[in-house]
């Protein structure tokens, strides 16, 4: 595990404590712009979920879908700085 992984969010364990606290079809959103978290967040199981949109690159892509759009702080100065943003959308099963 990278160094800050364990600290971060999304994780299996995450995703396992939510899903009974969720309703069918409720939408976890998901972006950061750092690339080795992103893979991290890859590789879980997501049980119980369907990974319904995925980018490597948000503004790059034709469609972005409305929730999305919404830009934190932090985004905003990593798009200045030139990174891309990585974006998911899980939905529960």
């Amino acid at each position: 595990i990278i160094r800050h992984q364990i600290h971060r969010l999304c994780q299996d364990w995450f995703f396992t404590l939510l899903h009974p606290l969720l309703k069918k079809g409720a939408r976890i959103f998901i972006k950061t712009d750092n690339t080795d978290y992103f893979s991290f967040i890859q590789t879980q199981s997501f049980q119980g979920y369907s990974v319904i949109f995925q980018t490597e690159s948000l503004y790059e892509e034709e469609t972005i879908p409305p929730h999305l759009l919404i830009k934190t702080d932090f985004e905003k100065f990593f798009l200045e700085e030139g990174q891309s943003i990585k974006a998911m959308i899980l939905e529960k099963k």
